[in-house]
Formats: structure tokens, C-alpha cells, sequence
């Protein structure tokens, strides 16, 4: 019985123990977030959206939804640029994103009619 009970004891305290540390492990970074949409506020699905970690070279490509919206989860704190780009549309670049420790950033980007080539830098 003896062991049974110290099975236990030990069973729960490590799973304690890893879902503890696995929190802490994320909780330094942010997220990059936004709307995508035109000129006429219709909003962008199917937008290709890439964040660029200035410091690293290190790049993640989304998809924004069908409501226009993206999100990049589990950012590390440092400097970015969010390029959009989607069929019919000019690409859009917004650069010097910082995200801090714990931040939620928000970038919308609105996108003018035009060929991929043209690009609008903000």
C-alpha cells in the first residue's frame, strides 16, 4: 500500500512539474497579430503573410483566413518586418516591429490594388 501511495505521490508531481515548466518556458514571448483588408475595408483572405526576425534572418509564412485575420503565436522578443502579399494586390511591408517580453502586437495591413512587383513600405 505503502508504494502504491508513493507511485502516486511521484507520478503527480512529475506531471506537475513538466506542465509547470512547460508554461514558464513559454511565457517570455509575444505574438504578431492582424487584419488584412483593401482599400474598401473588404477584408484579405488567403493573404500570404511572412514575419521576419530582423536579428535572426529567421522567417514564418502564414496564411490570413477567411476573415482576413492572422496570427503568430510564441514570438521571441526582438525586432521584425511583416510583409503581406496577395494576388491583385501591391505587397505591403511594414517594418521595425518590436516585441517585447509577454507582447501582443498589432499590425493591420491594407492593401491597394496593383501587381505583386509594386510595393507600399510603411
Amino acid at each position: 500500500m505503502k508504494d502504491r501511495f508513493t507511485t502516486r505521490l511521484v507520478v503527480v508531481v512529475s506531471l506537475f512539474l513538466l506542465f509547470t515548466s512547460a508554461g514558464m518556458a513559454q511565457s517570455y514571448r509575444g505574438r504578431v497579430q492582424g487584419l488584412i483588408s483593401d482599400q474598401t475595408q473588404a477584408v484579405i483572405g488567403g493573404a500570404t503573410v511572412t514575419l521576419l526576425n530582423v536579428g535572426t534572418g529567421v522567417k514564418v509564412v502564414r496564411q490570413s483566413g477567411d476573415t482576413g485575420l492572422y496570427l503568430f503565436d510564441l514570438v521571441d522578443p526582438g525586432t521584425y518586418s511583416i510583409t503581406v502579399e496577395a494576388a491583385g494586390f501591391s505587397k505591403f511591408i511594414q517594418e521595425n516591429i518590436t516585441v517585447q517580453m509577454r507582447g501582443d502586437v498589432s499590425v493591420n495591413a491594407m492593401l491597394k490594388p496593383g501587381s505583386v512587383q509594386e510595393s507600399i513600405t510603411v
